[in-house]
């Protein structure tokens, strides 16, 4: 039998104990993901066409190619500056 316990807390008690969970659960998802996106180090593939002054379609082809490496989230895809 499992045993439920009741406590009282104040919103704001409720609020800190959200946030911090919350806080937690981002950092551990960011340290297995290896990276966070939003960092500024983290730039989009149109942010890197116009700094490697090449095409949208070119950096797609380089993405496919595992010549630029990428994190993908979602049908989102970020990059991170320093490894262009």
């Amino acid at each position: 039998m499992r045993t439920i316990t009741y406590i009282t807390l104040s919103e704001s008690e409720l609020n800190e104990l959200v946030e911090s969970s919350a806080r937690k659960a981002i950092e551990l998802y960011q340290q297995s993901e290896g990276w966070s996106i939003n960092s500024d180090d983290i730039i989009t593939p149109a942010e890197a066409a116009r700094i490697l002054n090449i095409s949208l379609p070119t950096v797609y082809s380089l993405l496919k190619q595992g010549k630029i490496p990428s994190k993908k989230r979602g049908k989102k895809i970020f990059i991170r500056r320093s490894e262009l």
